[in-house]
């Protein structure tokens, strides 16, 4: 199980670098226009001083209704990813501070939770027949080399929750291929080629003719496991650097990127056909979005707090990420690659997405911010359909100090599979277990 784990990480790490000299990464997306994306250039912002960190204003729309543990709902037409659990954590935005949260256990339509914001690393095991659910505290387990020097927690799942987590399949590699002037194909792990697939972008782009780029500026980002459809991702190119680029700096600190040229895009596509379809299927565009998270949020089935940030956008929604370094080259895709984690950035004035103890953790960190920051919409994608679900937003400067546990699929590993490298036995919880758990036998061993 380790082999899986540590070149995930490792590019983790490694994810700043290799986007600077390699094709970008195909990680946080978010739905294009069905027209394609425009070419119009943006202004790069400038450097500003600390900003003040107003909170974001209150949407402009109707007031959406408050609701008793909001989020917690099921997400709508039955949607769920059956087997492909995911942690997620739902900063307490309605509190003012990003910092602040709960990790939900989720499959779409269950919500298992409260956890502590302090969950890391979680996954599956067993035990006999005893499903366990794991993890480990904050500083416990190294992110970045996917490594522990203590055991886990771990607390057996109870019968009635009725959970069978998905195996996990083996990330299926394609290629990206020119197929004429105007079209794309896909070459499969059995060497096969997908029908030519038209995507509704400008053809410059289209030619991969920026001088670092070896390869076409479109990635598959997950294949089905009857390798018929995909998530297709075009970064955006250009436009302003993200909080996690400018704050880290460059060898250059002064160095400015160019306009923006294309916002980025994800497409739904079908292998066999050649069908393409924006992605979320069910909410293509800009507006199709911000009227499903209204909807969503009505009904209690996401957050109300965070319908705010999107209301309005000062660049409309982009492609954001960097490389691995959001963990979508390996968690983007579920264990049984049925599924797909998108990341959109939503851009607003700094000042309205940074709260003021959230600005003072931060201290002079800030001083450096660009006048613009993307928050950033967790979208959960269904390869069958292309249909898709926001399930939380997350801001990209706090995202590092939460990069264990913002988001992330639960994979399940056998036990055989961790007596190597995980210290067992596990470690019984420290706080109150989620509502859901009645009773709640530990592992054998603790009692």
């Amino acid at each position: 199980m380790r082999h899986r784990l540590v070149p995930v990480l490792f590019l983790w790490v490694l994810g700043w670098t290799a986007c600077a000299v390699q094709a970008p990464a195909p990680t946080v997306p978010s739905p294009p226009s069905p027209t394609g994306a425009s070419t119009r250039s943006f202004p790069t912002p400038s450097r500003v001083s600390a900003p003040t960190n107003l909170p974001p204003r209150t949407a402009t729309s109707s007031p959406v209704p408050a609701t008793p543990r909001p989020g917690v709902a099921p997400l709508p037409d039955g949607f769920q990813t059956d087997g492909d659990w995911l942690a997620i954590f739902r900063p307490s935005i309605e509190r003012q501070t990003w910092r602040e949260g709960d990790v939900w256990l989720t499959d779409g339509q269950r919500w298992i939770g409260p956890w502590p914001s302090f969950v890391g690393g979680p996954f599956w095991t067993s035990h006999g027949e005893q499903l366990q659910f794991c993890y480990w505290q904050e500083g416990e387990w190294i992110f970045e080399l996917a490594k522990s020097d203590i055991p886990p927690i771990c607390v057996d799942i109870p019968k009635h929750l009725n959970i069978h987590p998905a195996h996990i399949l083996e990330e299926a590699t394609a290629k990206v291929l020119r197929c004429g002037e105007d079209a794309i194909c896909i070459r499969l792990p059995d060497q096969r080629t997908s029908a030519p697939i038209r995507l509704p972008i400008p053809k410059e782009i289209l030619q991969g003719k920026r001088p670092f780029w070896e390869e076409l500026p479109v990635y598959v980002r997950c294949i089905a496991p009857d390798w018929r459809h995909a998530i297709l991702v075009v970064p955006r190119l250009g436009g302003p650097l993200g909080d996690k680029e400018k704050l880290l700096g460059k060898a250059n600190p002064s160095y400015e990127p160019p306009p923006m040229a294309f916002p980025g895009a994800v497409y739904w596509v079908d292998l066999q056909s050649g069908e393409v379809q924006g992605a979320p299927t069910n909410a293509p565009a800009w507006p199709d979005q911000q009227a499903l998270v209204r909807s969503m949020a009505k009904e209690g089935r996401f957050p109300p707090s965070y319908v705010s940030f999107f209301e309005r956008t000062l660049l409309g929604p982009t492609i954001e990420g960097t490389g691995g370094y959001y963990g979508l080259w390996t968690t983007g895709c579920s264990p049984s690659r049925r599924f797909a984690l998108i990341l959109q950035g939503i851009w607003h004035n700094t000042k309205e997405v940074y709260f003021p103890s959230d600005a003072k953790y931060m201290g002079g960190l800030l001083s450096r911010a660009p006048d613009m920051a993307p928050v950033l919409a967790l979208w959960v994608i269904r390869l069958e359909d292309g249909t898709g679900y926001p399930l939380t937003i997350v801001e990209e400067l706090f995202h590092d100090a939460l990069s264990e546990r913002v988001f992330t699929w639960v994979p399940y590993y056998p036990p055989e599979d961790l007596t190597s490298w995980i210290l067992m036995p596990p470690r019984p919880p420290t706080h109150p277990l989620p509502p859901e758990f009645h009773k709640v036998a530990l592992h054998p061993d603790l009692s």
